[in-house]
């Protein structure tokens, strides 16, 4: 299903996003200097949920949110807390191999899609 054609009951861009204000079937939209991606959230807590997009192509995979890397002072930082723009997101998807680690080029973009409707769909 195209995120477009869809009517969200509630949905915003913004700079920031914290993770523990995501409840579960909510999406999160994130659009990079190379890629969009979305990830539909199954398990809010444990931050568990489906990817889409980006390298995956078609695929969807399962993945664990773990927040967000960005350079400073020459050195990474970890943001286990929110999402935000000018950062990458940080990932670990289920592979066939077992798990791999996804990290998105910096975002430009983030909306937060919070749904009623109980069933997350995908881009």
């Amino acid at each position: 299903m195209n995120l477009l054609e869809e009517e969200p009951t509630r949905a915003g861009t913004v700079s920031e996003i914290c993770l523990d204000k995501v409840d579960p079937s909510d999406r999160i939209v994130i659009e990079t200097r190379n890629s969009l991606y979305q990830f539909s959230v199954m398990d809010a807590n444990q931050r568990r949920g489906v990817l889409s997009g980006g390298p995956l192509s078609e695929g969807i995979r399962d993945a664990v949110l773990m927040g967000t890397l960005s350079s400073e002072s020459g050195s990474f930082k970890v943001n286990h807390l929110s999402l935000r723009t000018n950062a990458r997101a940080f990932f670990f998807i289920k592979s066939s191999d077992g798990v791999e680690r996804l990290i998105t080029s910096a975002i430009t973009s983030l909306t937060l899609i919070k749904s009623d409707l109980g069933t997350p769909s995908f881009i």
